[in-house]
């Protein structure tokens, strides 16, 4: 078969392929994009469809709204003014606001009143006896306090059809008063109102109840498929129509309706025509392709080899080596051409470059014995001068050539370790490990590995050993290499930083802590301030003296919290920089815990919770009375806070064995026994505190103050028993003003 022939099967063949893989690229990139975006226009008219029953929806629940929040509406409920029935729930008006159910509930969850309107008929009808049990589930009772004054709205199952119903708590006009029950108005998703929205929404629209058992197969199926968490699918029917379907539930979050959209499939259509026009366009493209690249391939490549391989032809037959070869080009085929002019000419001029190849080969002989010597003095040297330690030893592992760095670091005489084995350097320990690395290192694998070297009355060294084997021209192993790097500064320098990334850590775990407390303290109270301003600012007329007075106590008790906080984080700051001035001085201990009794116990409202028995002596300690009111204050406080009994307090004041004894006692919830030794840490509270607030900060500030006076603080406690705190501290302080270390 001619080149020709081959090529033009090859590029046939070529385009073959190439149309093939072409057409199903397309299908799955174009098609598949197609379709993609098919499903996502599917999915927007669904929504659309679902809109346009929301939309009927919030109508619905606006028209409920101005009836609920009507003080006629209001005095109804809790008179049963028949004059309003007359006047307001008529026909005309259920009518006009196209109502099919009014329901007035009272507090109770009991029906009131209720009516309902035929709309075919135009005539007052009896409210369906099904409604009941639906409004019993919803306990709107229980909800009354909780509801949001809008109410809710949505929809409930009635065997007749789905009723639309939105229930809003009967309010004044002005939203105030306590709500009186509940107001529904209702409206049934019938075949009529389904056309509506169809209209409004100008889309084809179906609706299936859930709980059918006569449900059209493709509904059953996606019964199926439709969940809570999986609401909307759609699935094409034909090659003409798509079809979405969206999980309608109920004011129970139940499903109750399946919703469905059916759309004709233009664009799908759209992308087979542009697949069609594509595969015709690569098909003349194709065609087009073949016959300009058989012509370049004739022109260019095909004559100009047949006329190459004439000559190699000629010369074979003939012999003369100086037939002239066509070199004309600059291309694949010239260079081969030139090859083939080239290699003729290296033919007859080998037998001069065999000769001078002999001589060049004579002169690198020299050199490279030359290179050897200078290598091998080369090695010596770095051998000698190398500040690690180098041993060359035998395949049984024993040391035959030490540098003079090994002298130098086991303090040894010249070959006093000749003959030795290698493990006779390690610590017992390691030994095992190093003749693993050696029978490694004699199968090839170089091998690096940390020890101890033991060393002749002198410690233990740490040092980093790497192990490689010396072969022969065969391959063998002859000998080992052992190079030894001493790491006792590298180890130094990794626990320095070791010891730096933990204390970052710690930083970095306080501040995250730090943050999430201080934002949790500090959003609370001013929730409740700005709660108060609000009340004082819409109700100001409509409260009293002792109301207002109330709304700006919690604004000013709020405020008060806040202070304590910033003065607690405050009081950290300058513990963790050391910043905390410490002043001691002569304060009268028994008037001093007076004091703080009589404080602590006003701003928590317990001042005879708190039972207190000073020393016996009259005693002049000296203490830091501001750092030292905060430890009192501290204890005091949290007694009182975790004591919810309202049980007594016992804080006792004395003097032992030269030493100031705070006994603080309380009968609250009491600590777990396993954080106990977590108390004093920065924002740690006890997993028992529930929702009795605090920032876990106040005993950690506690511990610091007491160490500050030389004293120490200990805690006895058992759950559901109490917890007792003791501090003591020196009687005498030194006589000077200081900070905190």
């Amino acid at each position: 078969m001619t080149l020709h022939k081959k090529t033009l099967i090859v590029v046939g063949a070529v385009l073959a392929v190439m149309l093939g893989a072409m057409y199903a690229l397309s299908q799955l990139i174009i098609e598949e994009g197609f379709l993609a975006l098919e499903e996502q226009d599917s999915r927007r008219n669904l929504e659309r469809a679902q809109n346009g029953l929301d939309n009927v929806l919030l109508a619905l629940h606006t028209t409920t709204i101005d009836w609920a929040h009507w003080d006629d509406s209001y005095d109804f409920v809790q008179n049963g003014n028949e004059a309003y029935i007359t006047s307001n729930l008529n026909d005309e008006t259920l009518q006009t606001n196209a109502l099919d159910v009014v329901v007035f509930v009272t507090p109770a969850g009991q029906i009131a009143y209720a009516k309902g309107y035929d709309k075919e008929h135009q005539a007052a009808v009896p409210v369906s006896s099904d409604l009941q049990p639906s409004l019993t589930r919803l306990n709107l009772s229980e909800q009354m306090d909780q509801m949001n004054p809008d109410g809710i709205r949505g929809l409930i199952l009635l065997p007749k059809a789905p009723l639309m119903v939105a229930i809003v708590p009967i309010l004044r006009s002005d939203r105030s008063g306590t709500p009186q029950g509940f107001l529904i108005f209702g409206r049934y998703l019938d075949d009529q109102q389904i056309a509506d929205i169809a209209a409004t929404s100008r889309l084809s629209i179906a609706v299936y109840r859930f709980d059918s058992p006569q449900l059209p197969p493709h509904i059953q199926a996606m019964q199926r498929t439709l969940s809570p968490n999986h609401t909307i699918a759609v699935t094409p029917l034909s090659e003409q129509t798509i079809t979405g379907y969206g999980l309608i539930r109920d004011l129970e979050n139940q499903p109750i309706l399946i919703l469905e959209v059916t759309l004709p499939r233009d664009i799908y259509q759209q992308s087979r025509i542009s697949l069609a026009y594509f595969l015709v366009a690569m098909g003349v493209v194709g065609f087009v392709f073949i016959l300009v690249t058989l012509f370049i391939l004739e022109k260019m490549v095909l004559a100009r080899l047949a006329r190459l391989s004439a000559t190699v032809t000629r010369i074979q037959v003939t012999g003369d080596l100086t037939t002239p070869v066509e070199t004309s080009g600059n291309d694949e085929l010239t260079n081969l051409a030139l090859g083939l002019k080239g290699m003729l000419e290296t033919v007859v001029q080998s037998q001069t470059k065999l000769q001078e190849t002999n001589d060049a080969l004579e002169r690198r002989v020299m050199e490279r014995t030359a290179e050897l010597d200078y290598a091998r003095e080369r090695i010596e040297t770095i051998f000698n001068s190398s500040s690690d330690i180098i041993i060359l030893a035998s395949t049984r592992g024993h040391i035959q050539q030490v540098n003079p760095t090994f002298d130098r670091v086991f303090a040894c005489a010249p070959d006093e370790y000749t003959n030795s084995p290698l493990v006779d350097l390690v610590c017992p320990d390691d030994a095992p490990a190093l003749r693993d690395a050696m029978q490694q290192a004699f199968r090839g694998n170089p091998v690096s590995l940390e020890l101890q070297l033991v060393r002749k009355n002198q410690p233990l060294l740490d040092a980093e050993l790497h192990l490689a084997p010396v072969v022969n021209d065969q391959g063998i192993p002859t000998h080992l290499v052992c190079s030894l790097h001493d790491l006792t500064h590298r180890k130094q320098i990794e626990q320095t930083l070791q010891r730096a990334i933990e204390h970052e850590r710690e930083l970095n775990n306080l501040k995250s802590r730090f943050v999430s407390m201080v934002s949790h303290e500090f959003r609370n109270p001013l929730a409740v301030i700005q709660m108060a301003a609000h009340s004082l600012a819409r109700y100001h007329a409509k409260l009293d003296e002792v109301q207002r007075a109330g709304q700006f106590k919690k604004i000013d008790d709020q405020i008060q919290h806040m202070l304590e906080l910033l003065n607690e984080v405050l009081a950290i700051g300058r513990i963790q920089s050391g910043r905390m001035e410490y002043k001691p001085e002569a304060v009268n201990l028994h008037q001093f815990c007076q004091t703080l009794v009589t404080n602590v116990g006003v701003a928590n409202s317990a001042e005879h919770r708190i039972h207190y028995t000073g020393p016996d002596v009259t005693l002049n300690a000296s203490l830091d009375p501001t750092l030292m009111q905060l430890v009192v204050t501290n204890l005091l406080t949290n007694a009182l806070k975790y004591t919810p009994d309202g049980s007594p307090i016992e804080f006792t004041a004395s003097v032992v064995d030269n030493l100031v004894r705070l006994h603080i006692h309380d009968n609250g919830i009491g600590i777990p026994a396993h954080e106990l030794p977590h108390l004093y840490e920065p924002f740690h509270r006890a997993e028992n505190v529930g929702r009795i607030g605090g920032t876990g900060l106040g005993l950690y500030i506690t511990k610091q103050v007491v160490e500050l006076h030389g004293g120490m603080i200990l805690c006895e406690s058992q759950v559901g028993k109490g917890t007792t705190f003791t501090v003591e501290f020196p009687v005498r302080q030194p006589e000077e003003t200081g900070q905190a270390a």
